[in-house]
Order: structure tokens, then C-alpha cells, then sequence
């Protein structure tokens, strides 16, 4: 009989840890309705979800997640118990739990990013198009530094869709 308690005991653990897990990665949002509240969330916990847009091959440790519109990005390091993510995730949706950080350049930042761009041989244009996008925003936004904002990720999940 006390076998059956210890494991109806283990079972109820197990369900109430996978419940709450889940429940976390249902509260996901798109990567658009969380840039609206980016700045209020920095260094708290966030859900998103998106299309993973690339895993870096190299090490398996950070990866991109686009919006539907693939207009937007986000950059998703490995954190905690995650020590890379699977190259298979490429192209595919999931959704994900973790830190909200916040990178912020100056524009003396992205003047020596530039410089260093410039002085490399075989950079594509989509370095300096990336420049200009910055510089594009913080002079329509009146702002004297740029906002990058990744998620240090601590648990995700794959998303099937029909």
C-alpha cells in the first residue's frame, strides 16, 4: 500500500510540474505584441513564439526567431539547463520561455561597427543596410542610441502545426 501512495505521489508531482511548464509556454505572444512592452520587460520573464529563421551552426547556442512577416527578429541565446539548441530546429515554430535583455549601441558604437564593417574585405551590403536601419530609427525616433533587445532562453518547445 505504501508503494501505491509514493506513486501516486511521484504521479501528481509529475503532472503538476509538466501543467505548470506548460501553461508557462501558453502564455507565449507574437514577437510583435512583445516589442510593443520590450521596455517594460526587460530582465523579466517573457514567452514568445516565432519561426526559427537560423541556429547558429557553429555551436548550437543562439538562434533567430522571425514574426510571421519575417520583418522582425530576435535573437534567443542558450541559458541555464539549455546548452544549444538542435540544428533541426531551422525553419521550423516553437515557442519559448526565458530573460528578456536589452543591448543598447550608441552612435559612437555603431560608428566604430561600421568602421570595422568597412575595413573587412568580402562584407555583403547587408551589414551596412543593417547600419543604416539603426541610424534610420534613432533619427525617427528622436533617440541618441540603439535598442537590441534577445531572450535568454530557458525552456522551449516545438510547435506542430497541421
Amino acid at each position: 500500500m505504501k508503494i501505491v501512495k509514493v506513486l501516486v505521489l511521484v504521479f501528481f508531482a509529475f503532472i503538476c510540474t509538466y501543467s505548470n511548464a506548460q501553461s508557462d509556454l501558453s502564455k507565449a505572444v507574437s514577437i510583435d505584441k512583445m516589442m510593443k512592452t520590450a521596455e517594460k520587460n526587460i530582465g523579466k520573464e517573457i514567452c514568445v513564439y516565432g519561426k526559427v529563421k537560423h541556429v547558429c551552426s557553429h555551436s548550437g547556442r543562439r538562434l533567430f526567431l522571425a514574426n510571421k512577416k519575417a520583418d522582425l527578429s530576435l535573437r534567443v541565446n542558450t541559458y541555464g539547463k539549455i546548452k544549444s539548441f538542435n540544428r533541426e530546429l531551422s525553419g521550423s515554430n516553437i515557442k519559448l520561455k526565458g530573460i528578456l535583455r536589452q543591448q543598447t549601441l550608441s552612435k559612437e558604437d555603431i560608428d566604430k561597427l561600421e568602421e570595422r564593417i568597412t575595413e573587412q574585405s568580402g562584407h555583403c551590403g547587408t551589414e551596412n543596410n543593417s547600419i543604416k536601419k539603426m541610424r534610420d530609427w534613432m533619427k525617427k525616433n528622436n533617440k541618441k542610441e540603439y535598442y537590441i533587445y534577445y531572450v535568454d532562453c530557458v525552456d522551449y518547445e516545438q510547435i506542430y502545426t497541421k
